[in-house]
């Protein structure tokens, strides 16, 4: 998958088992090679042309939140086997089968 094709806001819709029904939005964010996002507690950023890894917020939360389907140790190998169709972005989740849906807004 072609970043390019990837640029502008992706909010989660839903994974295979689940609809996003979280407090607030699950998002993701890229312009250009920088990525940025929240995952539901806490705000992640960097440049996935660099070698450095995520930074990530370390905010503590509280109850039970959905895991981010974005594997940000390696956002790109994921991102790079995901699937485009309009508006609506199929990335297939990390050490499991299944997939998340994600909707460009």
């Amino acid at each position: 998958m072609d970043i390019d094709a990837l640029q502008g806001r992706w909010t989660l819709l839903s994974t295979d088992t689940t609809k996003n029904n979280a407090g607030s939005e699950l998002w993701f964010e890229l312009q250009g090679t920088r990525i940025s996002g929240f995952d539901g507690c806490n705000h992640f950023g960097g440049d996935l042309s660099s070698s450095r890894p995520l930074i990530r917020s370390q905010r503590g939360c509280e109850g039970e939140r959905p895991e981010f389907p974005l594997d940000l140790s390696k956002p790109m190998a994921q991102l790079g086997i995901a699937s485009l169709e309009g508006n609506e972005l199929t990335l297939p989740l990390t050490g499991s089968k299944g997939v998340a849906i994600f909707i460009r807004q």
